[in-house]
């Protein structure tokens, strides 16, 4: 059998696994967004890979940098490859999409036999919110949403606003009232990349109404897919949002955020069951 290497780099949380037989036997954050030569060493331990799986397709990722006014990392010299090759790591590179990695690492480490998948996350290459179906005998992409649109920058922007971690909006949430429902929805499509500074209603009532708009988006994305599986899986960064994964019914697998990405590329490569030891 191949050994597979799962790589996650130049974002947040990089990472990278070592997947043989379909058993997770290695998986480690670098702590920021390289890795590092302890990492390759600890991989390198279970023997040289046969296969690198990147968990995005960095071209894609450089158009929308391109088109958002990221010129820095629009024009890196910096790629994957060069980045493994900096270890002395040579073997040939599969890219996988942000999302799909998102979506095949959370259903091959499920139990679940079918399910409806739900990523949502800031920003992949250029995907911000997409719905999948996944069975033993197919994996297919149902609904795409597109950068500038993001529900993952929109509810960001917000607990940027209000001053706190997006896990403490979340938590607030619970105590308010969505009082401001209409208005924080007018700002669902706007291009909120560089945060909010022209919205003023900033009281206890916001977490709440921001938070109920969000659900709310959710839900509604998710009505025409239900009837495809009594299952849904959430994934990408949005799926640490405990309160939205409960009030959806959902269940998360793996690690949802970018972490777990390194798996996920795996899987989608391979296309098959992933255990985790």
């Amino acid at each position: 059998m191949a050994r597979y290497w799962g790589v996650n780099a130049f974002g947040h949380d990089a990472s990278l696994c070592v997947v043989e037989n379909n058993i997770v036997h290695y998986h480690k954050k670098s702590g920021d967004e390289y890795l590092n030569q302890s990492i390759i060493n600890e991989a390198l331990s279970f023997g040289k890979p046969d296969c690198v799986c990147y968990y995005e397709k960095p071209f894609l990722k450089r158009l929308r940098h391109l088109y958002s006014g990221d010129f820095n990392n629009a024009f890196s010299l910096l790629t994957p490859k060069l980045h493994l090759l900096e270890f002395g790591i040579t073997t040939p590179i599969k890219y996988i999409s942000h999302h799909k990695s998102h979506a095949a690492g959370s259903f091959f480490c499920s139990d679940l036999d079918d399910a409806v998948i739900l990523v949502a996350d800031a920003i992949g290459e250029w995907e911000t919110v997409t719905l999948w179906y996944a069975s033993k005998n197919e994996f297919k992409k149902l609904k795409s949403y597109y950068y500038p649109f993001s529900l993952g920058l929109f509810y960001t922007a917000f607990s940027k606003l209000y001053g706190v971690s997006e896990s403490e909006f979340m938590r607030l949430s619970k105590t308010g009232k969505a009082t401001h429902y209409a208005n924080v929805k007018r700002l669902l499509n706007k291009n909120l990349h560089k945060g909010l500074k022209d919205y003023n209603n900033i009281d206890e009532d916001l977490p709440c109404s921001v938070q109920t708009v969000f659900v709310d988006w959710l839900k509604d994305a998710l009505t025409p897919y239900k009837s495809l599986s009594p299952n849904l899986i959430m994934s990408g960064g949005c799926a640490y949002n405990a309160e939205a994964v409960k009030e959806l019914g959902a269940k998360v697998y793996n690690t949802p955020g970018d972490a777990g990405s390194s798996i996920g590329a795996v899987a989608a490569f391979t296309n098959s069951k992933i255990k985790r030891l």
